[in-house]
């Protein structure tokens, strides 16, 4: 069997641990976190400095993502917005739809994981201000890290099976939430006509 980046990172993090946590949980944050608890369950890491460094990576990272969508607003949308349906109206309108539900498409997105890149670029484009759009950001990012780190303290050994079963349960929950927009959107305009 062909060891996986997976496979392969846990001997790294068990010999050089705090040093590569930072930087690959920026990249890889949820199966990192798992991968955390398994170590600090079998006493190779600190769960305070591991749990400290998982919440800076992540506000680093979504920070990133921030400042593409809004320094990068006009350039990006100008160039390969029309491959995914944004023009300039289509922004003007998300605007307004994340003045009024900021706090819930951020979080829903940081938990989805799935979506998350795309939500933190939109929360930048859009122009959320910065203190609101980090406050979402570490609302839905401080209890996540905690829970990922409690399941990777009881089921870590099982890291790869877990890492299949994240990306399973984001893609439902995205679908899902996708669904949901749809018909809210088409029982409004039902009502509408």
């Amino acid at each position: 069997m062909t060891p996986t980046f997976l496979d392969q990172i846990v001997p790294w993090l068990i010999q050089y641990k705090y040093f590569l946590i930072f930087p690959i949980a920026i990249v890889e944050g949820p199966i990192l976190a798992i991968i955390c608890g398994f170590l600090f369950s079998t006493g190779i890491l600190n769960i305070f400095i591991t749990y400290g460094l998982l919440v800076l990576a992540n506000f680093v990272g979504d920070t990133f993502f921030y400042g593409l969508g809004r320094f990068g607003r006009i350039k990006i949308i100008d160039r390969w917005g029309h491959y995914i349906g944004l023009n300039k109206e289509r922004i003007l309108e998300m605007e307004k739809r994340f003045g009024n539900h900021a706090g819930k498409t951020i979080i829903t997105g940081k938990i989805t994981n799935f979506a998350a890149g795309f939500i933190l670029v939109a929360a930048g484009a859009v122009k959320v201000p910065y203190m609101k759009f980090i406050s979402y950001s570490l609302a839905a990012d401080l209890p996540n890290i905690a829970f990922l780190l409690i399941i990777g303290f009881f089921f870590g050994h099982a890291y790869n099976l877990l890492d299949q079963y994240i990306g399973s349960a984001s893609l439902i929950l995205l679908a899902t939430t996708i669904i949901g927009i749809a018909l809210y959107l088409l029982i409004k305009k039902y009502k509408k006509s």
